[in-house]
């Protein structure tokens, strides 16, 4: 699975690849996501804040299911309860995704995941430009 991994500026708020727009803000001490069509999934050590409706297909035709909430998103699997799903196994069959691993030394060991991927309706009017 290709990913980036950032360990010294884990903190850093995180910008598309593709188009530069920064996947999160913070406005007034108030976090939230922001991003654009090509973020698809951002998590947060257990936590799921974001999860595009490309990767949420994806997710559900491996044969999980994704319930949304308010505040979280969280994935199951229907017909076994201890079954955890691999997320970023599964977003990573997206072609050009771009994986960002934020950790956290010790004593916390936080893990956070952003990732991006290209999509056709970008790539088509991409292709008006040449």
């Amino acid at each position: 699975m290709p990913t980036i991994e950032i360990t010294t500026y884990y903190d850093i708020p995180l910008h598309c690849p593709f188009c530069g727009i920064a996947a999160t803000h913070n406005e007034g001490g108030d976090w939230g996501v922001k991003g654009c069509g090509h973020l698809q999934l951002l998590t947060s050590s257990d936590f799921t804040f974001c999860m595009s409706e490309r990767t949420q297909r994806l997710v559900e035709e491996a044969g999980f299911e994704v319930t949304r909430g308010d505040d979280y998103i969280t994935v199951s699997n229907p017909h076994d309860e201890d079954d955890w799903p691999d997320i970023l196994a599964i977003v990573s069959k997206l072609p050009d995704v771009v994986i960002f691993e934020q950790v956290v030394g010790p004593p916390s060991l936080e893990v956070s995941h952003t990732v991006f991927a290209y999509n056709d309706e970008d790539y088509g009017k991409f292709g008006d430009l040449l």
